[in-house]
């Protein structure tokens, strides 16, 4: 039973790591094809450092650009409160 429950989370990760792969830009995009395809986004930071690296914020992920092309995409989490 643990390894049927153990090989159902992986599943499920695994199709959830897929499902955001897809809706979220590739690597190698240009700034201009994410914001056509996304929109505008909700926030956007300047580049720092060398070589440049800046974001833009979306509701669901966040997009780092170095120069004008994406690098990664991170999801947001929803953190639920802790209670005591």
């Amino acid at each position: 039973m643990k390894n049927f429950l153990a090989l159902t989370a992986l599943a499920l990760s695994i199709v959830c790591t897929a499902a955001f792969a897809a809706d979220t830009p590739r690597s190698g995009t240009s700034k201009a094809s994410v914001e056509s395809k996304f929109g505008t986004p909700t926030g956007k930071s300047p580049a720092v450092g060398e070589p440049p690296i800046s974001s833009w914020e979306y509701p669901a992920f966040t997009v780092y650009f170095e120069h004008n092309h994406v690098i990664h995409a991170v999801a947001k989490t929803n953190k639920k409160k802790q209670t005591k």
